[in-house]
């Protein structure tokens, strides 16, 4: 049982393995799965720095190929072609940290318009969560 997805399993079977029914978790028994558990809530990822964010630009086999050509060039003499290649390189690695700092920047702004809510079942009442905390605080 333990392999079938929550969608596929009978209401019957759900509620056992949530040990409650119905009616829902008591009061109290929310609240020792709060304290043990924790909130129900994703937690936020680490958040990359700049630094890391521009080096990474870096971490792929064509740019280690631009990279390679630029020094081989470099090394043979045509010294027009490696700079060439590397301003394109370093050209390439300020663009993807501009669009991926950008597209970090416009995830956190979306995640702080997202509004947390769900209902429950707490003793046989449907609860909004915001009730649920409310009445938990009193």
């Amino acid at each position: 049982m333990h392999g079938i997805p929550w969608h596929a399993l009978k209401l019957k079977d759900i509620y056992a393995r949530l040990k409650t029914d119905k009616k829902g978790l008591k009061p109290e028994e929310a609240a020792k799965r709060l304290e043990k558990y924790g909130r129900n809530a994703l937690k936020a990822g680490k958040k990359a720095s700049v630094i890391v964010i521009f080096l990474s630009q870096f971490n792929n086999f064509l740019i280690y190929l631009l990279i390679a050509a630029a020094t081989v060039s470099f090394l043979i003499g045509e010294r027009l072609d490696a700079a060439i290649i590397a301003l394109i390189v370093v050209l390439n690695a300020i663009l993807g940290f501009a669009q991926e700092y950008k597209a970090e920047q416009s995830i956190e702004s979306l995640r702080s318009l997202v509004v947390q809510e769900a209902f429950v079942v707490r003793g046989g009442h449907r609860l909004h969560r915001a009730e649920r905390d409310e009445r938990r605080k009193a």
